[in-house]
């Protein structure tokens, strides 16, 4: 005769703790709809808000997305003969370069669509050209609290301002992990963008 013994706590507690990261995932993905805020900040406690942006859900997987510029701090500038919408700080200056190839859309494993309308170039306050060897671009990940994060990247725009340089296999998304280099968060004046609820 065969006994079954009841199921311990801890094989209970064994269970709950596997299928966890499964359950934290699709909590922090379903937090991101709706409206919310796109800061840039630093380590000296420097925070500023240069947009919204507001989520819609498309399927389980996906979302669109439509970012709105805060008017009050994204400024207008004619930088080399082109307008261009900026945020200026004591010695630095982000200028928005969006680039739309594709549709608004994320997925649980791309933020690459939102990666590329988020790209800046870096110049001087009250500079009258753009360098687009100064790229910026912030890699983003979905954080466990349902905000997305961004780490300040360094990259060379040529390939978005004269894309018929790029082979044509690659025009839709010029850049990869080897185009991006790290940034000294302690020269930089914005290294770290976060999107997120007020």
């Amino acid at each position: 005769m065969k006994i079954r013994l009841p199921l311990s706590s801890t094989a209970f507690g064994l269970l709950i703790f596997v299928g966890s990261p499964v359950a934290q995932a699709n909590t922090s993905w379903d937090q991101l709809d709706g409206k919310k805020s796109i800061v840039l900040s630093n380590p000296a406690g420097e925070q500023i808000r240069i947009a919204t942006i507001e989520f819609t859900p498309l399927n389980s997987e996906s979302k669109s997305f439509k970012v709105t510029l805060a008017e009050d701090r994204m400024q207008e500038y004619f930088l080399a003969m082109r307008p261009f919408k900026c945020v200026s700080g004591p010695s630095q200056q982000y200028c928005l370069f969006p680039v739309s190839n594709e549709p608004a859309v994320i997925s649980k494993t791309d933020f690459t669509t939102l990666e590329y309308q988020l790209m800046f170039m870096k110049t001087k306050p009250n500079a009258l050209h753009v360098n687009p060897f100064n790229g910026l671009y912030y890699s983003l990940s979905l954080a466990e609290n349902g905000e997305i994060t961004g780490v300040q990247k360094e990259l060379d725009m040529d390939p978005f301002i004269t894309p018929d340089a790029v082979p044509a296999a690659k025009r839709l998304r010029p850049v990869d992990g080897k185009d991006l280099s790290a940034v000294d968060p302690r020269s930089s004046w914005m290294p770290k963008m976060t999107i997120r609820r007020d």
